[in-house]
């Protein structure tokens, strides 16, 4: 995993208590937005955060991200093939 270097205001990095938990906060808050764009996978997330996938999963619905977007028409089609499954 490579380091990225981003600056931030010290005062940010403060209300964090220091830079380790700004750090973490920061990837937090990225990561949950590349889920809620559709960027990454909650398998990538929970890779990336050090956490397991339900923890990831628990973390997007607090943060109100579907764990899965489905069009209209994928839905219907979804729907109707557990119909036919279940008599």
């Amino acid at each position: 995993m490579k380091l990225l270097q981003i600056p931030m205001p010290d005062n940010l990095i403060e209300r964090f208590g220091g830079e380790e938990k700004a750090a973490a906060h920061i990837s937090k808050a990225a990561v949950m937005e590349f889920l809620r764009v559709g960027e990454m996978t909650s398998g990538e997330a929970a890779e990336t955060l050090n956490l397991s996938r339900r923890q990831v999963l628990e973390m997007m619905a607090e943060h109100n991200i579907p764990v899965a977007n489905y069009s209209a028409s994928e839905l219907d089609d979804e729907l109707q093939a557990i119909q036919r499954l279940v008599p």
